[in-house]
């Protein structure tokens, strides 16, 4: 991108590992919300990532600069992927999505709204599905919900990493790398952000589709 070039308004980035042929899957989820955000006047660059990826991922995605998407092969943990993603993310605004998960594509558009009226927020769908035994659904706290006690809340374990900020609140605050920061890195992260004065928000009529709930959840 030119220096002078006005940035897009979101890059939405596709994170793959060893997903296989589901990460085909969850790249056509991003491109439907992707869609979707341009239709509603926003400007969005699409990017995937592939961290330590298998041949079977690397395949599905094989094909994703027809699709006007760029890939980068990234090295390193979780927590380091994510922040070199963000570091080139060219959008005023970042949104993950893992190859194992779907967005509902209203995602980027609704979560965008949420960000522009909360400035500093990290936002999360309203709902998560989680299919594999039937349907389990999750419903991450508005951290605005007087419900949710700080004290609590500052526990972390309520919101997943997959989630919606500006590119400043993400490199102000970035991801944990090293050591166990796979196994912990949603948890730490919300801890980070909580301390750092950011606030936790949710974007109503939103879901992630997602087989297995993460550990990290409560």
């Amino acid at each position: 991108m030119s220096p002078l070039a006005t940035p897009p308004d979101i890059t939405a980035v596709l994170l793959a590992h060893d997903e296989g042929p589901q990460a085909g899957i969850a790249l056509h989820s991003l491109l439907e919300a992707t869609a979707a955000a341009r239709e509603a006047g926003l400007t969005v660059e699409s990017l995937v990532v592939l961290g330590d990826a298998s041949p079977a991922t690397r395949e599905a995605l094989s094909e994703v600069a027809t699709h006007g998407v760029r890939r980068e092969v990234l090295a390193g943990d979780a927590g380091t992927v994510r922040n070199r993603a963000v570091a080139l993310a060219g959008g005023q605004h970042v949104a993950f999505l893992d190859a194992s998960a779907l967005w509902s594509a209203n995602w980027l558009v609704e979560a965008h709204r949420v960000c522009a009226a909360h400035p500093g927020a990290v936002v999360h769908p309203e709902i998560h599905w989680f299919y594999e035994h039937g349907r389990e659904l999750y419903f991450p706290p508005d951290q605005a919900d007087p419900a949710l006690a700080p004290g609590v809340a500052a526990l972390g374990g309520w919101w997943e990493a997959q989630a919606f900020a500006a590119a400043d609140t993400f490199a102000a605050v970035p991801f944990p790398e090293g050591g166990d920061a796979r196994q912990d890195l949603a948890g730490a992260w919300s801890r980070a952000l909580l301390a750092a004065g950011h606030v936790h928000k949710v974007a109503p009529a939103t879901i992630s589709f997602r087989k297995h709930r993460p550990a990290a959840l409560r």
